[in-house]
């Protein structure tokens, strides 16, 4: 039979005065499951705790993150106001009343669930890594590990009916008592299977690797293989009844998404679609009419008549955007590549295009009062607002470099740096420019002005392969080199007054330097992120806010002496732009158009604790990007313990399936190399993750044959 009403919903989980950082775009998110129960009420879930809903057919949504970098792998309705959600660390949360609050359930393990299903109101089982296998009698109020049959990963989990059931993953698993028990079922087959559906008690079809399918007309007692025609990876199976049904699939050689669709109850399937560069992970057949298809990078696409056509939604822009500033506490305006010039008038909560008139890649966008404001970017482009960034104008540069920064002191007065030590300067609001060229071996990342007189520019000089510091005390006339022994390349610096500034950059890992004494000497922050910075803001002499890859955001309360990680980590989004209005109120910007908001200063994370903020340690565990990256086909991954620790260095797959365990074995200090061979395996991203005792992190690497 279909489902139990299995329907994801928009959650706010815990309360909404804890919120930290929350996104207002889903794109650096992989989606990992959608369901719709009607055609225009959806739900959908995936990477860092993202849950969203739409009321209108996904032209637009509302989205929450679950904070603290969980992942969100399913949520599972019993009725309209029962619910459940599984995710990463053995995450289990219930609501009572339709999602407006929720209790986590302790669950008994601390690896990760990726699928639940009930067979009738009390009983419920969830899954997930590791062969583990969880189960309810009592509506979910308490949950018991059933004994470990293998250490397979449970991918999905269906049932047909209130006895009959299906799990399936790196095996088949069977139940005929509602899940009380499963057995496993041996299948000629071995391949691993990713998902299954039952359009009624009999009838049920799994999907998996290199296109395997397999068919059941008895409740899952046998399964016969069904040739589809295709040797693409099939992520997901939907059925709107007994005839149609809907899959998805991608094809790594041509890169290339694919639905499926069948008539005949999966006798025979035809592709129906085709999307490139595009990985799906999921679809949803709500009825004969009406699918939603989710996958990498926050992939929507819908179809209201059958899958003859389809729709592709957005919410917002999908460009790199990589600079952000509030005019005021409601106006703010940020800017991205492909010239994307987008602007909120309610603090950051709706997004709407402005023309820039440019498709260049804008680097920097800076304003001197609610009215006037410029903009730099690739190629020498510069833009002029008068009028708050309704509309911009493009005076002439003279100049086709690439400008990286701009600072402007006032609605005259402004300077801007960029590639190959270009800095330019106007006086006259930036109707005209003159140009001067420091050194052509210098890239200059980030200039700040405290004063029309005092100022400082940073970067990377090319010839000696170090840290780049000018200091100007006449407004720009002379630029003479800070004398620093740093390696760094330098990306932006902000002053809070004539004295003290801050610089962030990158050497291997994240760098923050400090001065106090208005840039004549820099010091080294006493911080070792193990991700790069991109840019830094403060609102006040004392708060700061440091962003930077893969997530990476950074506060500071002492001016910068110190600096605490909020914890958030996003494996696809590098973060590169920050601005907050008032000491609550701020938001930062990234790739493919990733757009993060906080109302409290993003101090804590919602969780079912709200821990204190945490100086990082300088020396700690450490564990290193992948050389080579892109690599075919090995790679080696160095690690650093710096006690004795039981270490384990898990390969996973872009859907965060397992794919091998390169090590599992208790680890002395000191530092260790493991190396990959993707020989028998196919291209596209992976992620390896490293456990040990308290400690753990993620990093993405990419295979390409």
């Amino acid at each position: 039979m279909k489902k139990l009403i299995a329907v994801l919903i928009l959650v706010n989980i815990f309360s909404v005065t804890n919120a930290q950082w929350f996104w207002q775009s889903s794109f650096p998110q992989t989606i990992y499951n959608v369901k719709n129960i009607s055609p225009t009420i959806g739900w959908a879930c995936g990477d860092i705790g993202t849950v969203i809903k739409t009321t209108d057919g996904w032209k637009s949504w509302e989205l929450k993150d679950l904070g603290k970098g969980k992942r969100v792998y399913d949520i599972y309705f019993v009725d309209a106001n029962n619910g459940f959600i599984v995710g990463s660390g053995g995450l289990i949360l219930k609501t009572t009343d339709a999602g407006e609050n929720w209790t986590t359930q302790p669950s008994g393990t601390n690896y990760d669930l990726t699928g639940i299903a009930f067979s009738d109101p009390m009983n419920g089982t969830a899954i997930g890594r590791y062969g583990i296998i969880c189960h309810t009698s009592d509506g979910g109020i308490s949950w018991a590990l059933l004994p470990y049959l293998t250490t397979s990963t449970r991918a999905k989990i269906a049932f047909a009916d209130h006895n009959n059931g299906t799990i399936v993953g790196g095996e088949f698993l069977r139940t005929t008592d509602g899940g009380f028990s499963w057995q496993i079922q041996i299948l000629t087959w071995d391949t691993t299977m990713f998902s299954v559906d039952y359009s009624d008690a009999n009838h049920g079809i799994a999907v998996g690797e290199y296109g395997k399918m397999l068919r059941t007309t008895d409740g899952g007692a046998s399964w016969q293989h069904v040739a589809i025609g295709t040797t693409n990876r099939l992520e997901s199976i939907s059925f709107a009844d007994i005839n149609n049904g809907m899959v998805v699939g991608y094809d790594y050689a041509k890169r290339l998404g694919t639905v499926f669709k069948t008539t005949n109850g999966g006798t025979s399937w035809t592709a129906i679609s085709t999307w490139p560069a595009t990985f799906f992970t999921d679809i949803f057949f709500t009825d004969i009419n009406n699918a939603t298809a989710v996958g990498e990078f926050g992939t929507i696409i819908r179809t209201t008549d059958g899958g003859v056509t389809w729709n592709k939604f957005y919410n917002g822009t999908k460009n790199k955007l990589s600079d952000v500033i509030f005019i005021n506490d409601q106006s703010v305006i940020a800017v991205g590549d492909n010239g994307t010039i987008i602007n909120s008038t309610d603090g950051g909560t709706t997004w709407n295009d402005i023309s820039s008139g440019t498709q260049n890649k804008l680097k920097r966008v800076r304003f001197v009062d609610s009215e006037n404001g410029m903009i730099v970017g690739e190629g020498g482009v510069i833009l002029v607002t008068g009028n708050g960034g309704g509309v911009w104008d493009q005076p002439n540069s003279g100049t086709t470099l690439n400008l990286i920064d701009i600072s402007c002191t006032d609605t005259y007065n402004a300077t801007a740096v960029g590639d190959e030590g270009i800095i330019l300067k106007t006086t006259d609001g930036g109707g005209t420019w003159t140009s001067t060229v420091y050194k052509s071996s210098c890239d200059l990342h980030g200039v700040f002005f405290t004063s029309k007189e005092k100022g400082t520019i940073v970067g990377y000089d090319q010839d000696t392969r170090s840290s780049l510091i000018l200091r100007t005390t006449n407004g720009g006339a002379e630029w003479f080199s800070q004398s620093n022994n740093f390696k760094a390349q330098l990306e932006k610096v902000f002053f809070t007054d004539e004295n003290n500034g801050t610089v962030v950059g990158n050497y291997y890992y994240g760098e923050i330097l400090g001065t106090s004494d208005g840039g004549l000497t820099w010091q080294q922050r006493a911080i070792d992120s193990l991700h790069n910075f991109n840019n830094v803001f403060f609102i006040d002499k004392n708060n700061g806010t440091a962003v930077g890859f893969d997530g990476t955001i950074f506060k500071t309360t002492d001016g910068g002496v110190t600096w605490a990680d909020n914890g958030f980590y996003s494996p696809y989004t590098s973060l590169y732009g920050v601005s907050f209005s008032d000491a609550n109120n701020g938001i930062v910007v990234g790739t493919y158009g990733a757009i993060l908001r906080t109302t409290n200063g993003g101090v804590t994370f919602v969780g079912n604790e709200t821990p204190e903020l945490k100086t990082i340690k300088q020396k700690d565990f450490i564990l290193e990007q992948n050389y080579p990256n892109p690599f075919n086909p090995s790679t080696i991954i160095n690690y650093s313990v710096p006690k004795q620790s039981n270490v384990t260095l898990i390969i996973y797959d872009a859907l965060g399936r397992e794919v091998t365990t390169l090590i599992n074995e208790a680890k002395a200090a000191g530092n260790y190399t493991a190396e990959l061979n993707a020989s028998n395996l196919s291209s596209g991203i992976y992620f390896y993750q490293i456990r040990a005792g308290e400690f753990i992190q993620t990093k993405k690497m990419l295979l390409l044959r």
